[in-house]
C-alpha cells in the first residue's frame, strides 16, 4: 500500500469520528466488503474508496499536500529574492571594500549556522525562524491563507493529518526548510553578483580606519586558503588594478560558495534524510482494530451458516385513516389509495413533532411519513423517528432517480430495525 493510501484511510477514519457526512453510509460499505476476496488490511483500504465514492476526500488530501509544497516553494522564492535584491543595493557604487561586502554577505549566514549546530546537543525548543516557518508552512500552510481557501471540513482534517505526519520528525522538517531557505537565498546572491560583476565595474579597497594592511594581508590568507588550495590566485597590490580587482571579485564569490552555499547544503541533505515520513495506519487503533474484527470473521460451515435476516414488519392498513407528514423537508407524493384525513406539512423541530402526534389522536389515525431518501439516517433524524413511531406510523420512502447521496437501503434498513413498515 502506497502511503498515500494509508493517509486517505486514516483522513477517513478522523472525518468518521468527526460525524462527518459521507456520499455514502460507511455501515453499509462495510457490510459491503465484507464479502471481498481480500486481506483485513486490502479491505480497510477498499472501504475507504468506496466511503469517498466521489473523490472529494482524495482531493482534499492531495490539496492540503500541495498548499504544504507550495507554502515552502514560495519561501524559497521569498528568499531568493532577498538575496538577489540585497546584492544590488550593497553594490549600488563603485567603490566597494572588499571585507565589508564578504562581511555583509556571509556574517549572519555563518552565525545561524553555528547557532543551528549548537541546538542539535542542546535539543532546545524550537528557535523564533523555527516558529515562523512551522506557522507559515506546516500549521497553516502559507498558500491557504493567500488564496482564502474555506474551512471546509475534509481540508481541515487533511491539513491536521499531513501535521500529525511531520510531528515525530517536526524539528528535522523545519531545519530542512531553513536550509533550503537560505540556499535560495545564496543562489539568488551568487546570481547577483555574477551579473554585476560580468557588466559593472568595481574598485575594490581593504583600507580600515582602524586595521593595518598587514592586518588585511593575514585575513585574505586566512579567506583566500581554501580557493587557493583549489588553484585559486590571490589578488595583491603588485598586480594592475584591472587584474586585481578581478581576482577580488572570484573570491568573493567563491567564498560566497566555498564557506556559504557548500556548508548550507550539507545542512539541507542532513535535514532531508533525518525528515523522510512514513506514515501508515496503526491497526491497534480501536477504530482499525474494529475493523479488521469485524473483517476477519469467518464461516466455519458454510452449509450449517444461515444469516440471521429480520424480516421487514408488515401489517393490514385496510379501512385506517392517515396523517400525512414530510420528515424536516417537503415531499410530493402520490399516496394513491390511502385515506389521507389530513396533511401535516413538514415536521422537523421536537415542537412539530408534539402538534402532529396529537393531531394524529384527535383524528384517530394514524402517521403516513414521507421521507427523502436524500436525508442520512442518523442518530438525531432517527430520535424523531421513533418518537413517532410510537404513536403509530407507515412510511413512503420518497426518490429522485440519479440523485446522489441516495440512502434508500440504510433508510429500509433502521426502519425495519424500528419495527416501521415501509409502503
Amino acid at each position: 500500500m502506497s502511503q498515500t493510501a494509508h493517509e486517505h484511510a486514516d483522513l477517513i477514519r478522523r472525518l468518521e469520528e468527526s460525524h462527518f457526512i459521507f456520499p455514502q453510509a460507511p455501515k453499509l460499505i462495510t457490510d459491503a466488503v465484507k464479502a471481498e476476496p481480500l486481506s483485513p488490511m486490502d479491505k480497510i483500504m477498499l472501504r475507504a474508496h468506496k466511503i469517498d465514492s466521489n473523490g472529494k476526500i482524495k482531493d482534499a488530501l492531495l490539496t492540503a499536500k500541495s498548499y504544504h509544497k507550495g507554502s515552502i516553494r514560495l519561501i524559497y522564492a521569498g528568499y531568493f529574492l532577498f538575496g538577489l535584491v540585497g546584492v544590488l543595493a550593497l553594490l549600488s557604487t563603485q567603490m566597494v571594500n572588499f571585507f565589508y561586502v564578504l562581511v555583509a554577505l556571509l556574517g549572519w549566514h555563518t552565525v545561524s549556522l553555528l547557532w543551528w549546530l549548537i541546538g542539535l546537543f542542546r535539543q532546545d525548543s524550537l528557535s523564533f525562524f523555527g516558529s515562523i516557518f512551522e506557522g507559515i508552512a506546516v500549521k497553516k500552510p502559507l498558500v491557504h491563507r493567500l488564496i482564502g481557501a474555506g474551512d471546509d471540513a475534509a481540508l481541515q482534517h487533511a491539513l491536521s493529518l499531513q501535521q500529525d505526519i511531520h510531528r515525530p520528525i517536526k524539528r528535522w522538517h523545519l531545519n530542512k526548510i531553513m536550509h533550503g531557505a537560505w540556499l535560495s537565498s545564496l543562489l539568488g546572491t551568487l546570481l547577483a553578483l555574477l551579473g554585476l560583476f560580468l557588466f559593472r565595474r568595481y574598485d575594490f579597497a581593504w583600507e580600515s580606519t582602524l586595521l593595518t594592511d598587514a592586518h588585511f594581508l593575514n585575513l585574505m590568507q586566512i579567506f583566500g586558503a581554501l580557493p587557493h588550495a583549489l588553484g585559486f590566485d590571490l589578488p595583491n597590490r603588485e598586480l594592475p588594478i584591472s587584474v586585481q580587482n578581478a581576482r577580488f571579485a572570484w573570491l568573493i564569490m567563491l567564498s560566497v560558495t566555498l564557506y556559504g552555499l557548500l556548508p548550507r547544503l550539507l545542512a539541507f541533505v542532513v535535514c532531508a534524510l533525518k525528515s523522510k515520513t512514513t506514515f501508515s495506519i496503526d491497526p491497534k487503533q480501536p477504530y482499525y482494530a474494529n475493523l479488521i474484527r469485524q473483517f476477519s470473521q469467518s464461516i466455519i460451515d458454510q452449509d450449517d451458516y444461515t444469516p440471521s435476516t429480520k424480516p421487514a414488519p408488515s401489517f393490514d392498513i385496510t379501512g385506517k385513516s392517515f396523517v400525512s407528514a414530510a420528515l424536516e423537508r417537503p415531499v410530493q407524493l402520490d399516496l394513491g389509495a390511502l385515506n389521507v384525513v389530513h396533511d401535516f406539512g413538514v415536521v422537523d423541530d421536537k415542537a412539530s413533532l408534539d402538534k402532529l402526534i396529537h393531531t394524529a389522536k384527535a383524528a384517530d389515525a394514524m402517521i403516513c411519513l414521507m421521507v427523502d431518501v436524500h436525508i442520512l439516517p442518523d442518530r438525531g433524524v432517527m430520535r424523531k423517528v421513533a418518537n413517532l413511531a410510537h404513536a403509530g406510523m407507515v412510511v413512503r420512502l420518497a426518490h429522485a432517480d440519479g440523485a446522489q447521496n441516495d440512502h434508500r437501503l440504510l433508510w429500509q434498513s433502521k426502519l425495519d430495525e424500528l419495527g416501521v413498515m415501509v409502503i
